[in-house]
């Protein structure tokens, strides 16, 4: 019968068939998926980068051309050279790179010129004591001071009295440098010759940037500031607290430039532990004014002026200037 026939011609076409028939088929098929998805990848894709194509062709020119232009900038040669200067420095012929290296190495070679410093200092300054002894200095500080007790209360010296002379110091700018003992009450001397102090440091500092001379019965008029004494020395003349605190044991104090032809060459510093040393504490205005022009007179005709602008001079040639920092 008919159907018979076709049963048997259907079940011909779906015998069997060998496993690679299978496998190809298969393969063929996952292929075709894969091509597919990337189709629908790169469709997406598409879409993305056409939205970001019409942001960038809706900048303006110049913002276009500030992009590339800083692009070009950071890429260059010169400005990776200008970096490679800029973490770099020269210091006694070599060149260092900012790091733990050269940290090391520069450490090493300040502690070498801090010493030799230090030795050409201790060198100078035995220089500067025979100066001062050839030029009898101190003798003459002593005179001087026996010239200001006829000025002073009862033509005597006040409790605690002392007086020393400091110049500019020889080796760093900037800096004082005491140069003489501290003379005392007792018409003897006292040691801290030699020893250094900023340009801004204290009285003596105010009264060498201003060039006005000063003498005080009393360190701040009273009640004038809710600070301590001792806050306020440090806040207003350039102290520590520490220093500020041993200031405060001197109330009373003068204070005058010492000039060679209008030149400052020195600067007389004096104090006293009580206050109104200098003056009675009833005096005016005027007669303070007065006392303070006739210490002046006598720190003139002292005898220190050109002693000290003669040693300035001889000092530079044998000297160097250090300066430590920039303005």
């Amino acid at each position: 019968m008919w159907w018979t026939s076709m049963w048997k011609s259907v079940g011909k076409a779906f015998k069997p068939v060998p496993l690679a028939f299978w496998i190809v088929i298969l393969v063929l098929f996952l292929i075709l998926a894969s091509i597919w998805r990337v189709t629908i990848f790169f469709a997406q894709v598409n879409a993305v980068t056409g939205y970001f194509a019409e942001r960038v062709s809706s900048l303006e020119g110049w913002m276009i051309a500030t992009i590339v232009i800083i692009a070009m900038v950071l890429s260059s040669p010169a400005l990776k050279l200008l970096i490679e200067r800029a973490a770099s420095f020269e210091f006694q012929g070599l060149t260092l790179k900012l790091g733990e290296k050269s940290r090391d190495t520069l450490q090493g070679k300040f502690e070498q010129l801090t010493a030799s410093i230090r030795s050409y200092r201790e060198n100078l300054s035995g220089q500067i004591v025979k100066k001062v002894a050839d030029n009898k200095l101190q003798s003459k500080l002593g005179s001087l001071n026996e010239a200001i007790k006829e000025l002073l209360p009862g033509k005597v010296f006040p409790e605690g009295y002392r007086c020393t002379v400091h110049v500019r110091d020889p080796m760093f700018e900037d800096e004082f440098y005491q140069l003489l003992e501290y003379f005392t009450a007792k018409g003897n001397s006292e040691g801290d010759a030699g020893r250094t102090r900023p340009i801004g440091y204290g009285i003596i500092g105010r009264v060498w940037r201003s060039g006005l001379n000063d003498i005080r019965g009393e360190l701040f008029p009273p009640g004038s500031s809710t600070l301590t004494d001792v806050q306020r020395i440090s806040l207003e003349w350039g102290m520590s607290l520490e220093d500020a605190e041993k200031a405060s044991r001197h109330r009373s104090y003068l204070c005058c430039l010492i000039q060679h032809q209008g030149e400052k060459v020195g600067i007389l510093y004096a104090d006293a532990t009580e206050e109104h040393s200098f003056y009675a504490s009833g005096a005016s205005a005027d007669q303070v004014k007065a006392l303070l022009s006739s210490i002046v007179s006598k720190v003139e005709n002292g005898g220190l002026a050109r002693p000290l602008h003669d040693l300035e001079t001889e000092l530079a040639k044998v000297s160097p200037k250090i300066k430590i920092g920039e303005r």
